[in-house]
């Protein structure tokens, strides 16, 4: 198992960690390291390509945790499980992108912390003072910490029990200048299933069916509600979809369901664009600190649509076929007449499929 370690240290780490609690199980996000927290070991395996596919946990870490003692200790907070895609390296420093996948959380945390530090061979620790950026590898290849599953809560709904959690450490909690808004979000059909996105190049995206809807849910958590209750989570949407409902909707609870409905033009112009979800507040109020990843999609037909046209396209040339000939003949013509034409009828359907697809998709839509 590959361990991936974020302490939130800056507001790049911290949002990152709340794209890691946010995206839906299947997208994929990208975690930076610089060289000195890898182990010089591990680094031929980083670049040789073996690693890849292996299982990944993705882990938070309290900087400033203190123990039962009184004394600074690094806590762990095991936050969602991956796969690993790739392994790129640029100037220095590692860029890891995984395939996340399904919530985990320990049943018991303190029992985790003793039995994660005697898994891994290194990992990061206190060292000196919280800030000290020089304190261990954050990038770890071990064995599986999480062989016991009647130790851990998997699935969706351990999400809400990780974020009470996470927003009692230091970087979430005492962080006045950017108050965390907790999401998690998912896409579902309009049979309320839940929509599985693909993976093409390595980029995640959805296949959203034209005149289908759909819906995107958001769960959302924000502590500070009460400090700065006017904030709106905008829809931002490509030109190719068309609202349901409401567009921009307040987070003014501390914790809520928001969903986002929509379907598709009739008419398609382009049918690769993306959405994301804005949070936007009035000038004046506390900053704050939300996901910020876009979903890529693109429109397609639906099986149902596509078998329908070419049974059109099949159906009309044959139709004109029996039309024009005189049916009393058909059986007296020389064979090679009338296989040339049905290899007529067939070339007749091909050039209608194909003036379909460069011209007449936006008027048959």
């Amino acid at each position: 198992m590959i361990y991936l370690f974020n302490s939130g240290f800056s507001e790049f780490y911290r949002v990152n960690t709340l794209n890691t609690l946010y995206l839906p199980s299947g997208w994929t996000n990208s975690y930076r390291y610089n060289l000195r927290n890898l182990d010089y070991s591990d680094l031929e395996s980083f670049g040789n390509g073996k690693l890849i596919g292996e299982k990944v946990l993705i882990s938070f870490i309290d900087r400033f945790n203190k123990n039962g003692k009184g004394e600074n200790e690094y806590k762990y907070y095991p936050l969602r499980i991956g796969e690993l895609l790739s392994i790129n390296n640029s100037e220095g420093q590692y860029f890891f992108n995984v395939k996340i996948l399904d919530y985990v959380f320990p049943r018991n945390l303190d029992g985790f912390q003793e039995k994660f530090k005697h898994t891994l061979k290194s990992f990061p620790k206190f060292v000196e003072n919280p800030e000290n950026i020089d304190d261990g590898v954050y990038v770890v290849n071990a064995p599986d910490v999480l062989t016991v599953k009647d130790e851990y809560k998997f699935g969706s709904g351990v999400w809400r029990e990780t974020v009470e959690n996470l927003k009692e450490v230091y970087a979430f909690k005492n962080n006045k200048d950017h108050l965390p808004i907790f999401l998690k979000g998912e896409l579902y059909d309009d049979k309320e299933q839940v929509v599985a996105p693909e993976i093409k190049n390595g980029f995640p995206y959805y296949s959203i069916i034209r005149n289908q809807k759909y819906y995107f849910q958001i769960n959302y958590v924000f502590p500070s509600h009460s400090v700065n209750p006017h904030i709106e989570l905008e829809f931002n949407k490509g030109d190719n979809l068309i609202y349901i409902g409401e567009i921009d909707v307040g987070i003014n609870n501390y914790s809520d369901i928001i969903k986002y409905s929509f379907s598709t033009k009739t008419i398609i112009e382009q049918k690769d664009s993306q959405f994301v979800f804005k949070g936007v507040s009035p000038q004046g109020t506390h900053p704050f600190i939300i996901s910020r990843r876009p979903h890529q999609y693109s429109v397609i037909e639906s099986k149902k649509f596509n078998f329908e046209i070419i049974f059109i396209f099949l159906l009309f040339p044959v139709l004109g076929f029996f039309a024009s000939t005189d049916l009393d003949k058909l059986f007296l013509l020389k064979w090679y007449l009338v296989v040339g034409k049905f290899i007529a009828v067939l070339l007749q359907a091909f050039f209608l499929w194909r003036i379909y697809k460069l011209f007449g998709r936006r008027i048959l839509s």
